[in-house]
């Protein structure tokens, strides 16, 4: 995740610098979600802090605001597909 945060601040840089009368309201934001197994998933909290920790960094933190990272709950694909 942590090259998507960087391309997307990449991005941000070379669209100001191209585009200076863009207003901060019209700015694109980067979405990242988080799949994985189950919600108690140790490893999915260890991984969720790191990247709001990189986002978070003097690099970063002014794009933070546009940058949103969720967790997903798990689907049931088994379920699912014996309901249909």
């Amino acid at each position: 995740m942590m090259y998507q945060v960087d391309s997307y601040a990449k991005f941000r840089r070379l669209l100001s610098k191209g585009s200076p009368d863009l207003s901060e309201d019209d700015q694109l934001q980067l979405l990242i979600c988080g799949h994985g197994g189950a919600v108690d998933d140790p490893d999915a909290s260890i991984v969720y802090d790191q990247v709001m920790q990189f986002i978070n960094s003097d690099d970063y933190v002014e794009f933070a605001k546009d940058i949103v990272i969720m967790r997903l709950p798990p689907s049931d694909q088994v379920s699912r597909s014996r309901r249909s």
